[in-house]
């Protein structure tokens, strides 16, 4: 970010993503940190493009892949850092093909995750596709298009009683899910094209295979932490001082509250 933008706005992004409502999850036993840790890694050695760093992401994709299935879009900044650094028209003669071929061959190392981990899955339990069975079997998570996943979060609002569990989960559920939404739709113009593409292919990722009960969009605003770039654009709006305080005086109360509830064995996210 340091390079992409400037060093300022890189220590307020840190310090935005520490304190978002969902951070507690950065420090839990969940996945999501260790995937933004791959991520950012990936965006600095694509920006690089030196030839090692094209293996060394493709390297580190394969492992931000394993930590979940969406680290396969990792692929989407790839392609596009590939185009920019080897096809574009100033630059497109000043390399060999052997250099551009080195530079693409990792992207294979992506989906080779999946792969390898579907094998193993066959190979250790007699099935590759257990974990999307056992998904539909425990946790009702199913395909569905993005309209009707947001259509069945406002039916369960509006058919349980107003002050229900259900309902406020509901509502903090829908919230924290379009918020990053509505502000990478603001922001589109002022991101790189790749952090722009990446954190819309998350967000469609993760909104297609909701849960099929009275709360869809269960998890969801935790998944919208690893669109990292959402919180590059906060950290861009930060400059002024009325957003810094607004996301003050609401990201770290909202996290205590959420860290209070996490511990004391609620369900948050």
């Amino acid at each position: 970010l340091c390079e992409d933008f400037e060093p300022s706005l890189a220590k307020r992004a840190l310090f935005y993503l520490a304190f978002y409502p969902y951070a507690l999850f950065f420090f839990a036993g969940y996945t999501e940190s260790l995937f933004v840790l791959f991520s950012v890694a990936i965006f600095l050695l694509l920006r690089r493009g030196k030839p090692l760093d094209w293996w060394f992401a493709g390297g580190i994709g394969f492992l931000a892949t394993l930590t979940r299935s969406t680290g396969v879009l990792l692929s989407i900044p790839f392609f596009i850092m590939y185009v920019r650094h080897f096809w574009v028209p100033a630059k497109r003669d000043q390399n060999s093909w052997l250099q551009k071929i080195n530079a693409l061959a990792p992207i294979v190392l992506f989906p080779l995750a999946i792969l390898a981990y579907m094998a193993y899955l066959g190979f250790t339990k007699g099935n590759p596709f257990i974990v999307q069975s056992e998904e539909a079997a425990y946790w009702h998570r199913h395909f569905a298009l993005l309209w009707i996943t947001y259509a069945n979060t406002i039916q369960s609002l509006l058919t349980h009683p107003l002050f229900s569990m259900v309902v406020v989960k509901n509502l903090l559920d829908i919230t924290f899910t379009t918020l990053p939404i509505v502000v990478l739709i603001v922001g589109w113009k002022r991101l790189p094209l790749h952090y722009s593409l990446f954190a819309a292919a998350v967000m469609v990722f993760s909104l297609s295979f909701p849960l099929l009960n009275i709360t869809p969009l269960t998890s969801q605003p935790r998944y919208m932490m690893a669109a990292f770039p959402v919180i590059v654009l906060l950290a861009l709006w930060g400059k002024r001082p009325r957003f810094d305080q607004f996301f003050m005086s609401l990201g770290p109360p909202l996290l205590v509250l959420n860290t209070v509830l996490f511990v004391s064995h609620y369900w948050v996210a």
